[in-house]
């Protein structure tokens, strides 16, 4: 649950708090999966892994910037700066691995 302060995690099954992690400002929430949030701000993608907090950012290209975390992996998209667009896939292993 993202709140405006904070992300809150909770067990599903038995609804006690689990880990709870401020909200970098500026940032909303766009997706959640596997112990992974996925944060945007303007054109940067922020990855928090909410066991340990850490986090890395990427800042791929001009807006619009979009991404979704699936079973898969996470997939982005931005714009160029000729006009076109590109999307990018990191696969779910390599952002478990990652040491961020």
């Amino acid at each position: 649950m993202a709140r405006p302060t904070s992300l809150d995690v909770y067990d599903v099954v038995s609804g006690a708090a689990v880990v709870q992690r401020p909200l970098p400002s500026g940032y909303a929430l766009l997706d959640a999966d596997g112990g992974v949030a996925v944060l945007r701000r303007e054109r940067t993608i922020l990855l928090l892994r909410l066991d340990d907090g850490r986090s890395t950012t990427l800042t791929p290209g001009a807006e619009p910037v979009f991404a979704d975390l699936e079973a898969p992996g996470l997939y982005y998209s931005y714009a160029t700066p000729q006009g076109s667009g590109r999307v990018v896939f990191f696969p779910r292993a390599e952002l478990l691995a990652s040491p961020y």
